[in-house]
């Protein structure tokens, strides 16, 4: 176990945030930014919504708790899926790779979110491909996530070896990705100021939390935390990265 990589993508690693945040959100803004994606949609607890990378499963219990709908999450990570099947009975969690989805799932979800995952996808227009097959024609699909502002792809934060966040949106290609893969762009809302906001404060938070993360984790972990999340939040300060809602239809649909 010793020399197994600390990784902020895992179970442990949502944990650690879910610590700092004081409920099981791995996303930028917690329970606020969830209400920003949901402000202009009808609260219908009848739809079927599918939370794309649903981690530790509040966010998807956060949206069925508003009335929003009944919620099936995804997600590739197999102990989180576990955790959230655990702790939030009343939606449901699958494991599986979002490519994969539509041999699971039925085309019925009027309602996709996503969640700071888009950006974690290797095939993010096999991702939409999939996901345009598990909705109805008249779906709605919100992607909240990191903006590469033009810089970030050359010099992003590593994670033992590896790019901490691989595949943030590029705004400028976003319309022709969801438009190639059953979907079609109906707004983008730049979120910039509001993620240097938010990952200042998660920052302070975590240095806050050092005693409960280190007893939980290890000292290790939190230096590594720590480290990672000032990078981050330094790349968002200084512009190379941000974040935004893009959000699309599918078919006929309209907000």
């Amino acid at each position: 176990m010793a020399d197994t990589p600390i990784q902020m993508n895992s179970l442990a690693g949502k944990k650690a945030l879910a610590l700092v945040r004081e409920a099981d959100y791995a996303h930028a803004g917690d329970a606020e930014s969830i209400d920003m994606v949901f402000k202009k949609l009808p609260r219908n607890p009848e739809t079927k919504v599918l939370d794309v990378g649903s981690g530790l499963g509040a966010t998807s219990d956060y949206i069925r708790s508003q009335g929003w709908g009944q919620v099936t999450g995804i997600d590739t990570n197999h102990p989180s899926v576990i955790y959230a099947n655990e702790h939030y009975r009343r939606c449901n969690f699958i494991h599986t790779d979002v490519v994969d989805a539509s041999l699971l799932l039925k085309p019925e979800y009027e309602l996709l979110v996503s969640f700071n995952a888009f950006y974690a996808f290797s095939d993010q227009p096999g991702a939409l491909n999939t996901l345009s097959k598990v909705a109805t024609h008249e779906s709605k699909f919100a992607i909240f996530d990191y903006v590469d502002r033009g810089n970030y792809a050359y010099q992003p934060i590593m994670e033992n070896g590896s790019p901490f966040l691989p595949n943030p949106l590029h705004l400028d290609k976003i319309e022709r990705m969801l438009a190639q893969n059953g979907w079609r762009l109906f707004t983008i809302e730049p979120l910039h100021a509001l993620f240097a906001d938010w990952y200042a404060q998660l920052v302070t938070r975590i240095e806050e939390k050092k005693d409960a993360i280190e007893e939980t984790t290890s000292p290790e972990f939190y230096t590594h935390m720590l480290s990672l999340y000032r990078q981050l939040h330094g790349a968002i300060a200084d512009g190379r990265l941000g974040g935004a809602i893009v959000r699309a239809v599918h078919g006929k649909a309209q907000y």
